[in-house]
């Protein structure tokens, strides 16, 4: 039994084997192009046409056979040509819809193919059984390729056109062998159906591959004109624009406004790096990690210093992280503020600042000092005060006028800035007299400190109109840690009382009996 079977397959698959495997390589070639839009519609109902053609060839191999599996089991002939009809009615409904994706929807196109199907099913299938000798529904299928060749000639596609008119050749061929066998010139099998559909299926593979190819190009292309869009765009910007890699600041992009604002050449761009600007070279990190958390930063100021100059410019940076061809990059618009941040200190300096002296005045002196207080007291380090009073200062005013006792208050201060340590607080208390916190010291440095000060003044040559103004200063120191501002220059002054009172030009330490002796 098994070897009648053998025997029915051959003969069947000589007759419809060879389609039915070209139909399958060909729907899978038509289903993997790759495209979009209406050539991707085009080449699935190409795809599904075949397939379902293939399918029906390999049924018609299968059948004949099952009768020697189910005796029970017979098919006419008329039944087999009422079989292949409907198949090749429904699967070329498939491949005429093929040619209305241009100009109907994906809806109409449904439509068309089922009403392709009930018209072909009803009117070449009763052909096909009262008339089995013609053959009509191979001439149908004949018609539908050559008509399918044809508008593979006539799509236009730049680039693309020299492949898809293989296609179409190869299908038209196709039409034609149909054709020929059914006027009886070549016979049904043989090696031609073969060598066709190998054709066939190598002409869809080639055009697929040159689509990828142009398509790849084109995208270069528009990926090209849309970098050169961008940087015109960027380029007449009105505002300053710089782009730099996220992970080493290497500059991808700098527009010329931002250039003039950095002031940079084109040369210099290449090893440009803005974290070379930043005045704290901490604060690029903390940009970036602002922006990580955030996506978009705005209102980020900055202190920039450049590195050739040393100049002083204050940026207002608005930042966000972006995909620049291929690389996380940092997209940054700069707003130059330092004309703003100058009036902003200036005031700030007329607010809190002695006019004559520089030198912080008493409010803001005692602003900074309670901050300095509470992190003394947080981190448990040890301060001092120390006060100052110049020694005979109405003498200086009565004898060399009040102009030469404002040069002498602004040596002092100068003196002051440059004996202390810039952590600690300077202020005019009023008058002559000065004061000073001493951050993180104990009482045995800030008596050296004031020594030295002492001496300082004490040596300093200062001149008023060609004068030599002779000057001497008196000081006096708290340690008690006291949290109360207003009690630690009590006691510093109640050492410089001191002071004074025992020869002047000398440095006094506050102890509770000198407040017992202001008492009596």
């Amino acid at each position: 039994m098994w070897q009648q079977i053998l025997t029915i397959w051959k003969e069947q698959f000589l007759h419809y084997g060879t389609e039915s495997i070209g139909y399958l390589i060909v729907g899978t070639c038509f289903s993997l192009f790759y495209a979009q839009g209406t050539q991707q519609r085009r080449f699935r109902l190409l795809a599904k046409g075949c397939r379902l053609l293939a399918y029906s060839g390999f049924l018609m191999i299968i059948l004949p056979a099952l009768k020697l599996l189910n005796p029970q089991f017979e098919i006419s002939p008329s039944g087999y040509h009422i079989f292949e009809a409907l198949a090749i009615s429904v699967a070329t409904a498939f491949l005429w819809g093929s040619l209305f994706v241009k100009s109907l929807t994906k809806g109409q196109i449904r439509g068309i193919i089922l009403l392709l199907m009930g018209i072909q099913i009803f009117v070449f299938v009763p052909l096909a059984i009262v008339f089995p000798d013609l053959n009509l529904i191979y001439y149908l299928l004949a018609f539908s390729w050559f008509s399918i060749g044809i508008q593979f000639h006539q799509m236009q596609t730049v680039g693309k056109g020299s492949l898809f008119n293989f296609v179409a050749d190869s299908l038209m061929l196709l039409s034609l062998l149909y054709l020929l066998r059914l006027w009886h010139v070549i016979p049904v099998a043989g090696i031609l159906p073969t060598i066709l559909f190998g054709v066939i299926s190598l002409s869809v593979v080639l055009a697929q591959l040159r689509f990828m190819q142009v398509s790849c190009s084109n995208l270069d292309e528009q990926l090209d004109f849309e970098k050169k869009r961008r940087t015109l765009f960027w380029d007449i910007a009105p505002f300053p624009i710089l782009v730099s890699k996220l992970l080493d600041d290497t500059v991808l992009y700098i527009n010329p406004v931002a250039r003039n604002v950095l002031k940079i050449s084109t040369d210099d761009i290449s090893s440009f790096r803005l974290t070379d600007y930043f005045a704290d070279k901490t604060k690029r990190d903390e940009l970036v990690e602002k922006v990580r958390t955030s996506q978009i930063l705005d209102g980020f100021e900055v202190e920039m210093r450049s590195p050739q100059s040393g100049e002083k410019l204050w940026l207002d940076l608005s930042a966000r992280v972006v995909e620049l061809d291929g690389e996380l990059a940092l997209y940054i618009n700069l707003h130059n503020v330092t004309e703003q941040k100058e009036t902003e200190e200036k005031l700030f300096k007329q607010a809190s600042t002695d006019t004559l002296t520089g030198l912080y005045n008493r409010r803001q002196f005692e602003a900074m000092v309670n901050q300095a207080i509470a992190s003394a007291v947080r981190y448990q380090t040890p301060y001092c005060v120390m006060m100052s009073d110049i020694d005979h200062f109405k003498s200086v005013n009565d004898t060399y006028g009040h102009e030469a006792g404002d040069v002498v208050l602004k040596e002092v201060a100068h003196l002051m800035q440059t004996t202390f340590r810039t952590s600690d607080i300077i202020g005019r208390f009023g008058g002559e007299e000065f004061i000073v916190f001493l951050t993180n010291t104990d009482i045995n440095g800030a008596k050296i400190a004031a020594e030295h000060f002492r001496q300082a003044v004490e040596q300093a040559h200062i001149e008023a109109e060609g004068k030599h103004i002779p000057i001497t200063i008196s000081l006096g120191l708290t340690d008690t840690q006291n949290h109360d501002l207003m009690r630690l220059t009590k006691e510093a002054d109640l050492a410089l009382y001191y002071s004074k009172e025992h020869g002047r030009n000398q440095v006094a330490v506050y102890t509770p009996e000198l407040e017992n002796q202001e008492n009596k």
